[in-house]
């Protein structure tokens, strides 16, 4: 039943050689063997005396292995006395970074904003099967893989996703136009168009993370009139979207900023 003699027995072994050690021992580094030779994906280990310690370890080792300080937590959530952030300012806190979101708010922490300018951003298209992640000063990647805008300096034959050119733009290049306006941002970070522009008043939250996508590929990003995008704003809207490689920048905004004008009155 319950009282099994070798389980009893090693119990007894286990409390004589002390049951709150300081340092690893020999029992320790053997159950580590057995459970990574169960489960093959567990290349190293670090036994915990708790989860907070848990915790902590695990954020100092992804700040350490990514080079990036910033750590994203829920409002509400309780990951320790360390990690509690139950509202207000809590003065045990570990003092990392801490980029604050709402939980199950899925646009919301699409594309994390701080000080008006994204923080990270994810594109997901599983219908195309393709995945951007973008953190800011640290790149961008589709599917895992680096991607970089194109080096376009010319304005005529810039490519743009678009259904069909107007007579004014019929020096511009028509490529295939995916219906998110944040997938055809997207194709100018992975060099598959040169321009994107929208002339018409948008939310933020629809381009952020892409914003974020394409400046991080190094292309440039304004709205319709060559301004910066800033987010979070008390009025979320803005003006036109317009995203092209550096080259090609400035003729894109000499060429449709009189339209953005004359639309906004």
């Amino acid at each position: 039943g319950h009282s099994n003699a070798k389980i009893i027995a090693a119990v007894k072994q286990a409390l004589d050689d002390g049951i709150v050690l300081g340092g690893h021992n020999t029992v320790e580094a053997r159950f580590a063997e057995v459970l990574c030779s169960r489960i093959p994906s567990i290349e190293r280990m670090r036994f915990c005396n708790s989860g907070t310690e848990a915790n902590l370890i695990a954020l100092s080792a992804m700040r350490i292995a990514t080079g990036r300080p910033a750590v994203m937590a829920f409002k509400g959530a309780y990951h320790g006395s360390v990690l509690s952030f139950g509202g207000g300012e809590v003065s045990l806190n570990v003092p990392f970074p801490m980029v604050m979101a709402d939980y199950n708010d899925l646009e919301g922490t699409m594309a994390l904003i701080e000080d008006g300018h994204p923080l990270i951003g994810v594109l997901d298209a599983p219908v195309r099967g393709e995945t951007w992640h973008a953190v800011a000063g640290h790149g961008v990647t589709r599917d895992g893989a680096r991607v970089h805008a194109g080096t376009r300096t010319a304005f005529p034959g810039a490519r743009v996703p678009v259904d069909a050119l107007p007579k004014a733009d019929r020096d511009l290049v028509a490529v295939q136009k995916p219906n998110s306006i944040a997938l055809r941002i997207a194709m100018v970070a992975d060099d598959r168009a040169d321009l994107v522009a929208t002339l018409r008043w948008g939310n933020e939250w629809d381009i952020a993370a892409a914003v974020l996508v394409a400046a991080e590929a190094g292309a440039t990003v304004s709205d319709a009139l060559g301004a910066p995008l800033t987010f979070n704003k008390p009025d979320p809207r803005a003006y036109g979207v317009l995203v092209t490689t550096p080259g090609i920048h400035d003729a894109a905004v000499a060429h449709l900023a009189p339209r953005a004008r004359a639309a906004i009155g």
